[in-house]
């Protein structure tokens, strides 16, 4: 007689099988999702992870996936699924559709990102141009709203960190060290922190208060201690994978977060 199969035994079973669903088709998706244990046993009696019948139930299974949520009214669902799809998962023609339909939802940063795939920078620029701060704000999903609120609030309060000359030294040091291979994304962030533009050189902010033109070449920044060096000139310094700012902006090494997210 076979006996049913318990969540603990299938995790020994399995390697893909972990926090109730699959890490195989959770990392296709890009975000969690849970693959009750009785689907999972269809998957497994099919040959296991490796077998080809199983790999295509795990096709069909992630299509379904798919194809579920975009039948669904998107608001429901956390702002990282929403990404995804649009990033991962939409044609253009159907990233078209979603975006401006949500772009106040992901907000401006995260929506400006996803419109230069897609060709809509400025659509999306006019649709954020018609919406004060507090509108902006309100209209995030409420996930966003508060750590938009704290965001905002520290800027405003312009809170510098004050390293003395040791610290200057150590945190450089281990910039240095730590090589020149930022993750794409925090390059992205760091670029719209300090110059206010992204990768594209699409504007979307004001650049940081701390930028500075160098008499040398670029620019620098004028709160980290460097001075207007050629090691600061901040085109090169960015992609410093452990690199820090004063001011803990989003991208950088001791960027500010609230519960473990950056904001």
């Amino acid at each position: 007689m076979n006996l049913p199969v318990i969540e603990s035994e299938r995790y020994f079973q399995c390697p893909a099988r972990r926090g109730l669903g699959c890490g195989d088709i959770e990392t296709r998706l890009g975000w969690r999702q849970g693959v009750p244990l009785k689907e999972c046993n269809i998957c497994y009696d099919l040959g296991g992870l490796y077998s080809l019948k199983d790999k295509e139930w795990r096709e069909n299974y992630y299509r379904t996936v798919i194809d579920n949520v975009l039948s669904q009214n998107l608001k429901e669902y956390d702002p990282e699924v929403i990404v995804k799809l649009i990033e991962k998962h939409c044609t253009l023609d159907e990233g078209r559709q979603l975006l401006p339909r949500l772009a106040t939802y992901i907000g401006e940063e995260t929506s400006l990102r996803l419109a230069v795939r897609l060709n809509l920078v400025n659509d999306i620029q006019i649709i954020f141009a018609s919406l004060t701060e507090d509108e902006k704000i309100d209209k995030l999903h409420y996930s966003l709203r508060w750590t938009q609120e704290v965001h905002d609030s520290f800027q405003e309060a312009e809170e510098v960190e004050n390293w003395n000359l040791v610290e200057k030294g150590f945190f450089f040091l281990s910039a240095v060290l730590s090589g020149k291979h930022v993750d794409p994304d925090d390059l992205n962030d760091r670029y719209v922190s300090c110059f206010g533009i992204n990768l594209n050189g699409e504007k979307v902010r004001e650049p940081c208060k701390a930028l500075k033109e160098s008499k040398i070449s670029g620019y620098f920044c004028g709160d980290c201690g460097c001075g207007d060096t050629k090691k600061a000139n901040l085109k090169k310094k960015l992609h410093y994978k452990k690199l820090r700012c004063p001011r803990k902006k989003k991208g950088f090494y001791n960027q500010l977060t609230v519960n473990g997210n950056s904001i």
